[in-house]
């Protein structure tokens, strides 16, 4: 039945029957957002290339990091970009690829700048570090983190846009984000006009797609896969990382 629904979607030629629900995020808060809201960006890029060449249309989904989570255990989303592959998320995703080498740094105001030398310096600094809520870092960033002395020390939030704000507001030291999102922000987004990039490097490894075990699309993971191991993706993806000089 799988291989049936798959074939007749060829044979249509058309990405109807197969539309996908993608977790996006915007860097910017709601009251400033345009309307319609434009999708862009590095993992927007990926998400089209892939699902493209699977004949599928991207619905996506502004969803903060955590209820994006929550939404794939239960089936209600489809898919994620850009994630790492956990041991405790198998229960309730599929992962394919791997999309793209992942590299986690911080983000700091370029009028308070901040030495690092090891992830433990981020338990030093003057003011707290914002972390996205259920977001993976690496391991030596997840021992910090977990040691009872640091709470203080690490602010959870659900959404890009409060790292932004408590940033500004001097609330914060920094927070913790992808080198290449947040070079991409700071070029084409004012609301990053004060933000640097610190050189240590936080954790890099590589990220995936993610579809829900609990998808009602079935088919979707060996879908993908194929569409992930073709020929005409491999070329989309290569002229992605060349975009955003990632190659």
């Amino acid at each position: 039945m799988k291989f049936l629904a798959f074939t007749c979607c060829l044979i249509i030629n058309t990405a109807l029957c197969c539309e996908v629900s993608v977790r996006y995020e915007s860097y910017v808060s709601p009251n400033q957002m345009r309307i319609p809201l434009e999708y862009h960006g590095l993992d927007v890029d990926f998400a089209r290339a892939l699902l493209e060449v699977a004949e599928c249309r991207a619905n996506f989904v502004s969803l903060p990091w955590a209820r994006a989570i929550e939404m794939m255990k239960l089936g209600k989303l489809d898919m994620m970009t850009s994630i790492s592959d956990r041991p405790e998320r198998h229960f309730f995703m599929s992962f394919i690829g791997p999309q793209r080498q992942e590299t986690i740094v911080f983000a700091m105001d370029k009028d308070n700048l901040i030495e690092l030398y090891s992830v433990e310096d981020l338990a030093t600094t003057p003011r707290p570090v914002a972390v996205h809520t259920g977001a993976y870092y690496g391991d030596a960033f997840s021992e910090l983190l977990q040691k009872k002395e640091n709470q203080r020390q690490f602010i959870t939030v659900v959404d890009n846009s409060h790292k932004i704000a408590m940033l500004k507001q001097g609330r914060i030291s920094g927070f913790l984000e992808e080198k290449y999102n947040l070079a991409y922000q700071m070029m084409h987004n004012e609301e990053f006009a004060h933000i640097v990039i610190n050189p240590f490097i936080v954790n890099t490894e590589p990220v995936y797609f993610a579809i829900s075990k609990h998808s009602p699309k079935t088919e979707l993971v060996e879908r993908l896969q194929i569409a992930f191991e073709s020929k005409e993706y491999q070329i989309k993806r290569q002229a992605i990382l060349k975009k955003y000089q990632l190659d």
